[in-house]
């Protein structure tokens, strides 16, 4: 009961967001705007003050890091193989995140802190996804989208100037050479981002009111992308996790519960930054979201077996 308390207030949110898109209570416009500030803004300041209140040093577990990045580059090598013969480069990166990278910010920290006792796992996730997935593709979507080519450092320097990623990477080395940021400066940026998990789960609710789910709206693609993200890849770690890199009780729980997360809200927004499979990428989000609430149950219903 205290777990399904923990988690229907998440869903609630969102079926707040859903309910006022139905309603069309703000305009496309407006939408637009309230996007742009979650996404400059909210989201980044929720991520540096989070970062800046750990000791990154501490809680690096480097098997458990390592299991994650094999299993993802595993994985992602799989997708390529799967979607080559119907996709391009931007396609393809897309559906390679739609698939593996996991909700760690706004789902897996609340639910790691709560059947576990300890968020760290969820931690270094949302930061590894930060500080290097998203700045590796967030990079190859904006070289491979350009119609006009621009010099390979213009694309470097645009993609670190992206608030989601650069207020992140400054946490990280503040924190790590012991910094301590003027109060003033750290209340506001914590008051800022203190709402952000709130405000992407009603955007997501929103977004999720404009979703097709008829018949035709699961489409192949979008049964591949989703049973990767909630089955294959939680099994992968595991194997991987438990034969090859010998991680304990904590560890393995913490690998199934962020790998059968939710795809993150990010890759939607990330996703219509590019204009490339938005459709796809908003049902993938909407559908790993259900069917992670079961998982995840289940997985706490299954924690005696470890």
């Amino acid at each position: 009961m205290d777990f399904i308390n923990s988690i229907v207030p998440l869903f609630s949110i969102i079926f707040i967001g859903f309910f006022c898109g139905k309603k069309q209570l703000l305009s496309e416009k407006q939408n637009e705007g309230f996007e742009y500030f979650l996404f400059k803004v909210a989201i980044p300041c929720f991520l540096f003050s989070t970062i800046m209140k750990t000791s990154i040093i501490q809680l690096i577990h480097w098997p458990y890091v390592f299991n994650y990045l094999f299993s993802f580059v595993l994985l992602a090598c799989v997708i390529s193989i799967i979607f080559r013969a119907h996709c391009n480069l931007p396609h393809i990166a897309i559906r390679i995140l739609a698939s593996l990278y996991v909700n760690a910010a706004f789902y897996s920290i609340p639910v790691l802190f709560f059947i576990l006792g300890d968020s760290k796992a969820a931690v270094i996730i949302n930061v590894l996804q930060v500080a290097v997935i998203q700045l590796i593709f967030v990079f190859l979507l904006g070289v491979t989208t350009h119609e006009k080519k621009a010099p390979l450092r213009s694309h470097i320097i645009h993609a670190l100037a992206n608030p989601i990623i650069i207020l992140p990477i400054i946490g990280m080395v503040l924190s790590y050479i012991e910094i301590t940021v003027p109060i003033f400066l750290s209340n506001s940026i914590t008051s800022i981002g203190s709402g952000a998990a709130a405000l992407a789960l009603f955007s997501f609710g929103m977004s999720l009111s404009a979703s097709d789910f008829s018949k035709a709206a699961f489409t192949k693609d979008l049964a591949i992308i989703v049973g990767i993200k909630n089955f294959i890849h939680p099994v992968v770690a595991l194997i991987m996790g438990y034969y090859l890199f010998g991680l304990d009780r904590y560890w393995l729980i913490a690998t199934l519960i962020m790998t059968a997360a939710p795809t993150a809200i990010i890759i939607h927004f990330i996703s219509k930054r590019y204009d490339t499979d938005t459709r796809l990428v908003r049902n993938t989000v909407a559908t790993t979201s259900v069917i992670s609430l079961l998982s995840i149950m289940l997985i706490y219903a299954a924690m005696d077996l470890f």
